[in-house]
């Protein structure tokens, strides 16, 4: 029968030998380390230095693939500047191509909107967005060559025409004629058919700018 010194002594000599069975994943014993961070034996163990490898390798792809993916989104502090075709863009949002358009009032702008001063009374005026003016209202009409009549708003560079009519008319000789005298002024002239002057009331229209 073997002595307990034995026993102990043959213990002891196994645990120190590499007489060991491999572990297993159910059961214990030696596993081998390794470096690897390619491999997929169940036999091996991987070391810290594969696991921080690992670890930077999976990060590099993750900010390559952030990197690459880069042109596929819009910087939020670029306002759209990073948009590739801006033109498909308003065309997908449904918008038309007067977003593109300056505000002025030269060709292919959009004019502002106080742009079209008006004045919408009896002796008013409407400003157009090129600066054209156009004006009307009522007046006694002139009884002599110097009796020139005050336009309501004096007109800022020049008045093109000016044409009249009679509020009340009277005999079928009686007719009517104008003539601008400057931007401020004009004269109009209701006339019978003895060419006499009429102090009637007229009304008239402007155009000028």
């Amino acid at each position: 029968m073997p002595t307990r010194e034995y026993v102990k002594g043959a213990i002891a000599e196994h645990a120190q030998s590499r007489n060991h069975p491999y572990a297993t994943q159910v059961e214990p014993g030696f596993v081998t380390l390794s470096n690897d961070v390619d491999s997929d034996s169940e036999k091996t163990v991987a070391t810290s230095k594969a696991v921080k490898a690992a670890y930077d390798l999976a990060n590099t792809a993750n900010q390559n693939a952030l990197n690459n993916n880069s042109n596929l989104y819009l910087e939020k502090k670029l306002n759209g500047a990073d948009i590739p075709d801006k033109a498909e863009f308003v065309k997908n949002l449904g918008l038309s191509e007067l977003v593109y358009r300056a505000i002025g009032n030269g060709p292919n702008q959009v004019p502002d909107i106080n742009s079209f001063d008006s004045k919408l009374n009896e002796s008013g005026y409407q400003v157009l967005p090129s600066g054209l003016m156009i004006q009307w209202g009522v007046v006694i009409g002139s009884t002599s060559t110097m009796d020139v009549r005050k336009f309501s708003t004096p007109f800022k560079n020049k008045c093109f025409v000016i044409t009249g009519s009679y509020v009340i008319g009277g005999d079928w000789g009686q007719g009517i004629s104008a003539e601008i005298r400057s931007k401020e002024e004009f004269l109009i002239v209701i006339h019978d058919s003895l060419g006499n002057w009429s102090g009637s009331r007229v009304q008239y229209i402007a155009i000028g700018y």
